[in-house]
């Protein structure tokens, strides 16, 4: 009697200690429709939103993420944009590093990054890369260990576009013979946020799969950083688009200093502008 009773109270430990073991991260990708650039459009979201939640993490510190594909009819993978040196069996590139995730179904990614910067995940599968994205900062490990340049707080800025036609459509025109180039993006997207997207004709594309406005989401608005004057502020720009090369500038800023690109700090190099392409970071 008192064996069974210790072995009961053995198996109740470890169930409540494995109940409270679980992922760093879960991301569930989804597909829905949803308000973008003032307009509703069926796209990915990750956890609901687009971009998707940020992962912070730390130098040579694992981090264990769990995604889920709850989609219905889409396979799926989550590329760890800029990461792969350090997980190069997982880093995510759909039938190069990883089998697709199938619907229903979900991949653990163990990682371990080697050096702090900036990256981010984005799917790798059709164009679901155009809003199944998300922010990933890894920041210098130890207490003794401190970035080579001194600044007073961060803002991230995650770059991505608004095209009005499906994902499966543009995919259909990129793969026939001859291409069908989807026209020039008809939004450019900073942290989710957008003026209204402007029409199909104007951007050269086909006819706009959705037309129906969404003035009313908190979206549908442009992007508002806060900042305080005198403050030095270092800000991680994303270039999580899918197709456009986006150039931009600060008003009244032309003192804007580049101190790391794609995960590694640079000499600072001064500029007026910054031009980030796809995956740039």
């Amino acid at each position: 009697m008192f064996r069974l009773l210790g072995l009961v109270a053995t198996l109740y430990a470890f169930v409540g200690s494995a109940a409270a073991y679980g992922p760093d991260y879960s991301l569930h990708v989804t597909y829905e429709l949803s308000s973008v650039a003032c307009r509703w459009k069926p796209r990915g979201l990750v956890n609901g939103t687009s971009p998707g939640p940020s992962m912070t993490m730390y130098e040579n510190v694992t981090t264990w993420i769990r995604v889920y594909n709850d989609m219905a009819d889409q396979n799926m993978t989550l590329h760890l944009h800029g990461l792969g040196a350090s997980i190069p069996y997982t880093d995510g590139a759909n039938m190069i590093t990883q089998w697709p995730i199938a619907p229903g179904q979900f991949f653990d990614h163990q990682i371990q990054p080697n050096k702090a910067g900036t990256y981010f995940y984005q799917a790798s599968l059709g164009f679901q890369s155009v809003s199944v994205a998300g922010p990933i900062v890894v920041l210098e490990a130890g207490n003794d260990k401190t970035p080579p340049y001194q600044y007073d707080a961060e803002k991230l800025m995650i770059l991505q576009e608004y095209f009005n036609q499906t994902d499966k459509a543009i995919v259909e025109g990129l793969t026939s013979n001859p291409v069908k180039y989807p026209g020039e993006t008809e939004a450019i997207i900073l942290n989710g946020n957008s003026y209204a997207a402007i029409s199909g004709e104007e951007a050269g594309a086909s006819e706009p799969y959705y037309t129906e406005y969404d003035y009313k989401n908190a979206t549908c608005a442009p992007e508002i950083i806060e900042v305080y004057p005198d403050y030095t502020y270092r800000f991680r720009t994303i270039g999580a688009q899918a197709l456009s090369l986006i150039a931009y500038m600060i008003e009244d800023h032309s003192n804007m200093t580049v101190i790391a690109a794609d995960g590694e700090y640079t000499y600072p190099i001064y500029t007026d502008m910054i031009v980030a392409g796809p995956g740039h970071r």
